[in-house]
C-alpha cells in the first residue's frame, strides 16, 4: 500500500490459519494494520477499513484491535458435527 491512500479499504484473510499459529507473525499483522494500513485513510474519522476473516486466534487482527464486529453465525446442515 505503499503511496496509495483510500476513503474504504476492504482487507479480505489478513492471515492464513498456518499463519495465526506464530506470534511473531499475528505481531506483524497487527502492527501493520496500526502502523501502515490505518495511515493510509483519506479522513480517519469517516473513512473505513472492513475486515473479512475467520477468527483464527485471540490474537489475530480482529481480536487484537478495538474494531466493530459484525458476525454472522455459520450456518450448517442439521445434524452436522463441525463445531465453530
Amino acid at each position: 500500500m505503499t503511496g496509495r491512500r483510500a476513503d474504504i479499504t476492504i482487507i479480505d484473510d489478513p492471515l492464513k490459519p498456518e499463519e495465526a499459529l506464530s506470534k511473531a507473525l499475528r505481531q506483524a499483522c497487527n502492527e501493520w494494520f496500526v502502523h501502515t494500513l490505518y495511515s493510509r485513510l483519506n479522513d480517519k474519522r469517516h473513512g473505513a477499513i472492513v475486515i473479512i476473516m475467520q477468527r483464527l486466534h485471540e490474537d489475530d487482527l480482529v481480536g487484537a484491535g478495538r474494531l466493530l464486529i459484525l458476525g454472522t453465525p455459520v450456518m450448517t446442515r442439521v445434524g452436522s458435527t463441525n463445531c465453530y
